[in-house]
Formats: structure tokens, sequence, C-alpha cells
């Protein structure tokens, strides 16, 4: 465990990395996602609750309705429902998206063809 700055791209690559607890930054989550590294989401602010709640890529710690505050023990409730393999909902249910999402975002004509329509609304515009 690290507080603090690190190079964050290392984070999810590693091979004893299975699970990757963060806050759901888009990058945060792009990257465990192309390294097939669960997630346990803790969104602060932002897009961050969106690319917790809407993609559905990981499981989000449970925090208080009035204040927001989370213990220990939902952290470690958010680990065992995405870790366990043998979990019914939600855990399998994320782990399934979980992967659909890493397979559109890793395949390259899909990734091609969003270039390529870029490109050609930029060249539309100039």
């Amino acid at each position: 465990m690290h507080t603090g700055w690190f190079q964050q791209k290392l984070v999810p690559k590693h091979s004893r990395v299975g699970c990757y607890v963060c806050h759901s930054g888009f990058s945060s989550v792009i990257e465990a996602m192309f390294n097939d590294c669960q997630l346990v989401l803790l969104p602060f602010k932002g897009d961050q609750f969106f690319m917790a709640k809407d993609l559905e890529a990981g499981v989000e710690v449970n925090r208080g309705d009035e204040d927001g505050f989370f213990h220990k023990e939902d952290i470690l409730e958010a680990l065992k429902t995405i870790i366990v393999k043998d979990s019914k909902e939600p855990g399998k249910h994320t782990r399934e998206n979980h992967m659909k999402w890493c397979k559109f975002l890793s395949n390259k004509e899909i990734q091609n063809k969003f270039i390529t329509g870029l490109a050609a609304q930029l060249k539309s515009m100039a």
C-alpha cells in the first residue's frame, strides 16, 4: 500500500496486483482494465462518480449517505465482492462488464474507426 505520488501506470501492470483500489478517475479505470486488474472504486468528485456508477467496471465502496464516510470494513467488503470468483451478483456482473469494456477499448478496428471519423470531422471543419 502506498499513499502520495507515484508512477501510477506501473501499479496495474505489476504481476502481483490483482485488484486496484483507486479514486475511479478515467485514466486509472482505463489502465486497470487494459491490464486485467479488477477495480475497487472510491470516487471523490466530478467524473469519478460517473466512472464508478455508469461503467459498472468495478465495485464501489459503500459510504454513509449523509457524510460520505467509509470504514475499513466497507473497503474489505468491496474487495471480497470483486475478488472472490464464485461470488454471485454484483461481483460476477462487474467482472463480466469489466471484460466487455476491455474488449471494446482494445479493439483496434473500433479505435481506428473513431480516429478516422475524428480526422474526417476535423478536415470538414478546416
